[in-house]
């Protein structure tokens, strides 16, 4: 009788933990439909979307989703305190992707980075019916190319690989805020005005940081 107890008891536990993140079945499928429903009817194309957490004290849900075209770009769709209705992060998430795309494209013919950092300078307030494809037109870009597992032989060598990707991130009018390559034995650092001031590679060492 004891062991069935103590069975019954493990079992309520886990229950209330699990519903206490996840909320109940019914509420979670309750939950989804809403956040499909939500994003369907704001930026008209569909949406995948993973089963919501559910903090039961104060009733808030969030789901991570992706659009159906990008399964890649993940974003934060739900409810918070404080907030009224569903929010979501696809406009900035959908930027940032963009972003990435763009500047690994110049990047890797040149570096096998271990991973292109892209950050959104100045990502907030959102912008009512923004391009979500347009990031250009509102955001500027911080950008860190991590090659911590490439030493530098020779800087004057390195500039000139650095020089080819920072010109054609100005033909191709990518708009960097600021840009970073790190190395396992040096950084070099540049920001827009400095960039768009460039004249030729042999500039370039004014940049390099000791590490």
């Amino acid at each position: 009788m004891r062991k069935f107890i103590g069975i019954g008891l493990i079992f309520f536990i886990v229950s209330f933990v699990y519903m206490l993140f996840y909320g109940t079945p019914w509420g979670n499928v309750q939950a989804k439909r809403e956040i499909v429903h939500y994003l369907e009817n704001k930026y008209g194309e569909p949406f995948h979307v993973k089963q919501p957490r559910f903090w039961i004290m104060d009733g808030n849900f969030h789901a991570e989703a992706s659009p159906a075209a990008r399964p890649d770009l993940i974003f934060i769709v739900g409810t918070e305190q404080g907030e009224e209705g569903i929010q979501d992060s696809y406009l900035r998430e959908s930027w940032r992707y963009e972003g990435h795309r763009d500047v690994a494209a110049i990047v890797t013919p040149y570096y096998k980075a271990k991973k292109i950092f892209v950050e959104l300078y100045n990502p907030s307030p959102p912008i009512d019916n923004a391009d979500l494809y347009a990031y250009e037109k509102y955001r500027q870009l911080d950008i860190i190319i991590d090659l911590q597992k490439t030493s530098i032989a020779s800087k004057q060598e390195e500039n000139m690989k650095i020089y080819q990707v920072l010109m054609a991130i100005v033909q191709q009018e990518i708009p960097i805020k600021n840009l970073s390559f790190w190395f396992k034995n040096g950084l070099f650092r540049i920001n827009k005005t400095e960039l768009l001031q460039l004249r030729n590679e042999t500039e370039l060492f004014t940049y390099w940081v000791s590490k």
